[in-house]
């Protein structure tokens, strides 16, 4: 009886650490995804910003 309630126990933790590990994994990949827009849009205002400079330069000269 002891035995059976252990396996169960043990069972369970493998569960929830397999659980708990694979949504760390998605969380990661999410992050990971997140960094990328964040530093293409960083990039992309960046030319936006560079585009309207020269713009502007060129109004003046």
């Amino acid at each position: 009886m002891i035995q059976v309630t252990e396996w169960k126990f043990d069972a369970g933790v493998a569960a929830a650490s397999s659980s708990a590990l694979a949504s760390l994994l998605v969380f990661h990949e999410i992050n990971k995804v997140t960094k990328q827009m964040a530093l293409l849009i960083s990039l992309s205002l960046l030319k936006i910003t560079i585009f309207l400079d020269t713009k502007n330069i060129e109004a003046w000269t």
